[in-house]
């Protein structure tokens, strides 16, 4: 069962033109919270179709939210706005995220668990 959610909410308007991809999004790898399919992606010979068959790129609107189980595959796209445009307030993309876990779990791979905000 899950035990780690994220939670991302959309702030900022994109266009609708091509060039919005060059902006950076969060990519989605369709089934891989369930090991079988992440295994197929990061360890299988073939892994970089597999990957490209399940990838998904969102294109959302302020107000849209995706929530995610974490065990999915996912990472970030590059910005390839050039430097110039990155002054663009249009060429940001603003998101709130809000991550959620059962207490007992821990992620010392991506978080300092010994460093607490809240005693």
């Amino acid at each position: 069962p899950g035990h780690y959610f994220n939670l991302f909410l959309i702030a900022s308007e994109v266009d609708d033109s091509d060039d919005s991809f060059l902006l950076g999004q969060t990519a989605f790898v369709l089934d891989t919270h369930k090991l079988i399919h992440s295994a197929a992606v990061m360890v299988d010979e073939d892994g970089q179709r597999a990957l490209e068959d399940k990838l998904i790129r969102p294109h959302l609107r302020p107000g849209d939210a995706v929530l995610m189980d974490c065990r999915l595959l996912h990472f970030g796209l590059a910005n390839e706005c050039s430097s110039n445009d990155r002054s663009n307030e249009n060429n940001w993309r603003v998101l709130l995220y809000i991550n959620h876990h059962w207490p007992w779990f821990t992620d010392p791979k991506n978080w300092n668990n010994r460093i607490k905000l809240f005693n």
